[in-house]
């Protein structure tokens, strides 16, 4: 049984493209970034890139194991200070708005002004603590995967692969994979077997 919201995005999603004339393509990819001066030997955590397929745009969100892996810590690292945050993390609650008129009698909030720093509560101090204890004592681990959902406007594909992109042609090779697992043909376990990321990875990539 077809479902009918799904199959509604993806002819709008055709329909974006096929009106959609602000993208700029290279070589068949819509690639963001430029690499002219990209340290080949500095490792990488984050990309996108776009290209289509079948009359729809799919935009691709790129991460390394190694960034799934700090997220990881990084997320852990919120829940054990959670009870410290009073407010801490919302910039609005620490600040002042600034108004700008709008007529005799009515004004509207253009901007707001920090009233103290927002790492004075300390719970930035205490995040930092407990996202080091994490990376030390906990043996986290993170594999390859792969996510996708339809919008309105196209594809989105979030990837989580061991490759590393330090250039336009690297960029390439993640799009052509991911086009390749959208069509089924290949597999993250086929292209990765048995990968996965451990603190020792992380350890050794961050040795000083």
């Amino acid at each position: 049984m077809k479902n009918y919201y799904q199959e509604k995005l993806k002819t709008s999603a055709k329909s974006f493209h096929k009106n959609n004339r602000g993208e700029r393509f290279s070589d068949g990819l819509i690639i963001r970034h430029q690499y002219e001066e990209a340290n080949l030997a500095k490792l990488s955590w984050w990309d996108d890139v776009g290209f289509i397929l079948n009359d729809y745009l799919v935009n691709i969100s790129w991460i390394h194991p190694r960034m799934a892996f700090k997220d990881q810590a990084e997320d852990e690292a919120h829940k054990r200070v959670a009870h410290l945050d009073t407010g801490v993390n919302d910039l609005f609650s620490q600040s002042e708005p600034n108004y700008v008129k709008t007529g005799k009698s009515r004004k509207k909030i253009i901007s707001h002004t920090i009233k103290e720093p927002l790492l004075s509560s300390g719970w930035a101090a205490a995040f930092d603590a407990a996202y080091a204890e994490i990376i030390k004592t906990t043996d986290l681990q993170t594999t390859p995967f792969i996510k996708s959902e339809w919008t309105a406007s196209g594809r989105f594909v979030e990837i989580c692969a061991p490759i590393e992109v330090r250039n336009e042609q690297d960029l390439i090779v993640i799009a052509n994979l991911t086009r390749k697992l959208l069509k089924r043909e290949t597999t993250l376990e086929i292209e990765f077997p048995k990968y996965t990321y451990t603190k020792s990875d992380w350890n050794m990539e961050n040795q000083s």
